[in-house]
């Protein structure tokens, strides 16, 4: 039988201080894998900044630099989703959600340029250099294409469910490929323009898919 005395506050002080501690060494790795890249990081580097003995890491992150790596994109892509859900449930109707949904990108997008930026950084040069960890972040992006087809079937529930992966597919490789043609060249792509294009789009879409359903 379980006990259900209240955790002594030196066992919530332990926990909070692993918790502050997992935080500083997240922090400090994203910090040092923007400048210096994966490769050009060493483990030495994180605790240093971190201000955390190496067995500390090691406490928190069994694997190593990859396993720091796969935190900091669980964490960014986690983030991502609870933005966009919480604003796009939050929707009354179809083309409100879609409207919501792309703000959400958009918005989260500018507030968060350097982790999305790192986070696409490191997906492509671990899965590149590591089978495991391409396996891992295969499991993310595959986690995070379901959540958002869940939400397309839960708006539309005519919407056949594979149909709803791929257009899950779709819609994160257009909000990736927009960020990346951003971020070459910030002077030529109007990201407000374009993302308002998405929304015309989207809802003529929806229009043209409602007058579908009306005549069948």
């Amino acid at each position: 039988m379980k006990s259900s005395m209240p955790s002594s506050p030196k066992s919530a002080g332990k926990r909070r201080s692993r918790s502050d501690s997992r935080e500083r060494v997240l922090q400090a790795a994203r910090g040092l894998f923007s400048r210096k890249g994966f490769a050009g990081t060493s483990m030495d580097e994180i605790a240093s900044r971190a201000k955390a003995s190496p067995s500390s890491i090691y406490w928190h992150f069994k694997g190593g630099k990859d396993d720091i790596v796969l935190a900091v994109i669980e964490e960014a892509a986690d983030s991502y989703t609870r933005t966009i859900l919480n604003y796009v449930r939050e929707g009354t109707t179809p083309e409100e959600r879609v409207e919501r949904f792309i703000s959400a990108a958009l918005d989260h997008m500018k507030a968060h340029t350097e982790t999305t930026r790192l986070v696409m950084q490191l997906a492509i040069e671990r899965s590149r250099e590591d089978p495991a960890v391409r396996d891992r972040i295969r499991g993310i992006y595959r986690k995070f294409r379901e959540t958002i087809a869940g939400e397309m079937i839960a708006g539309f529930p005519s919407i056949d469910p594979k149909l709803a992966k791929r257009a899950a597919a779709i819609q994160i490789g257009v909000f990736e490929g927009i960020f990346l043609q951003w971020q070459l060249d910030p002077d030529e792509i109007d990201l407000e323009g374009v993302f308002a294009l998405l929304k015309f789009n989207a809802k003529a879409d929806l229009a043209r898919r409602r007058k579908m359903l009306e005549k069948s």
